[in-house]
């Protein structure tokens, strides 16, 4: 029997991460969380540009995406609202994460995808999600898993990518994971590997931070919109009317509220188990800009570098989904014939 794919999905409402395990080989990408009705395209290279962003569902076209985020130009990203997984925007995006990985020439047979909701709306949505995304996949993944989004990093740091325990981890480890978003942060604590219902909380992910940002860069006379202002938290710096301006100032004071509202909640929630957690595990695209003062208090911070934080729950995501496929493998093999 050919090996199921496990293709994980992290659907975000700045970006789409994905995270895909076949037989011969594993594989990553990300694409914007941007999606709108598909027209006509003039030029031909952006039309073949184009078709890798193109999506039908219910017999409408979609382009999500690159795409997306260049043709309908400068609005609001996606929807905020907790009903969102019941979206026509949140179905074409979860379908184009499958059609790429659908193109992956090893990734064809069965496949398991797993999904994963933010701690605060999993008991509430889990079940609303598995249906959802049958209805979208349809007969194309043929088992569909939705765990908490805010376990996925523990899972990535105590499993390999093919399932299997870690050198060095045990089940019984404890650990607070901070995923850090462009809307929410998200904070969970698992004791002994099992996860703490009352150690779920939420504060304000970067987004704040970068509006703060963006008002300063106005001040310094400097024209630019939300994404430019991001990228300038991020770098410190801006290229602005081919000069490089150095904004090391700005930011800090941009980051300062995000900073000690993000202490603050860890403060609360997570230093009543200062002497039964291990560490910290940092995840998300915001965690370089709280690494340093959650390093000043806690010694044992395990993060992922660079463009890798932002994968952390879907790596970890596919790391259960492999982790689930070995343990029925395993059952298969012990039961008499």
């Amino acid at each position: 029997m050919h090996p199921k794919t496990v293709i994980a999905i992290d659907a975000g409402r700045s970006a789409i991460k994905v995270a895909y395990k076949t037989a011969t080989e594993a594989g990553r990408f990300l694409f914007p969380s941007a999606a709108m009705p598909a027209r006509k395209l003039s030029d031909e290279a952006e039309e073949g540009r184009a078709k890798k962003d193109t999506v039908t569902i219910n017999n409408e076209t979609y382009w999500v995406g690159d795409t997306a985020v260049f043709q309908r130009g400068p609005v609001a990203s996606a929807s905020l609202s907790d009903d969102w997984i019941e979206s026509e925007e949140h179905a074409v995006l979860l379908l184009s994460a499958l059609e790429r990985v659908e193109a992956v020439r090893s990734a064809a047979g069965d496949k398991l995808i797993v999904l994963g909701l933010p701690g605060r709306q999993f008991l509430r949505q889990k079940h609303r999600l598995e249906t959802v995304a049958k209805k979208i996949f349809n007969s194309r993944a043929n088992e569909v898993k939705v765990i908490p989004q805010p376990k996925a990093p523990f899972n990535r740091h105590l499993q390999n990518e093919d399932g299997t325990l870690a050198k060095g981890r045990s089940l019984d480890e404890s650990y607070a994971v901070i995923d850090v978003g462009r809307y929410t942060t998200d904070l969970a604590i698992i004791v002994q590997g099992r996860f703490i219902e009352s150690g779920l909380d939420s504060c304000s992910g970067t987004k704040g931070a970068a509006e703060k940002m963006l008002l300063l860069m106005k001040e310094q006379g400097i024209q630019a919109n939300l994404p430019d202002a991001e990228r300038a938290l991020a770098k410190r710096s801006v290229m602005f009317r081919g000069e490089f301006i150095d904004l090391g100032k700005q930011a800090k004071l941009a980051l300062q509220s995000f900073e000690e509202e993000v202490m603050a909640t860890v403060t609360r929630m997570i230093d009543p188990y200062s002497a039964t957690l291990n560490g910290l595990i940092l995840a998300g695209g915001g965690a370089p800009f709280v690494e340093q003062p959650l390093r000043r208090v806690w010694h044992n911070v395990i993060t992922a570098p660079g463009e890798d934080s932002r994968y952390m729950v879907a790596e970890g995501m596919a790391r259960w989904g492999a982790g689930v496929l070995l343990a029925r493998r395993a059952a298969l093999s012990a039961s008499p014939a």
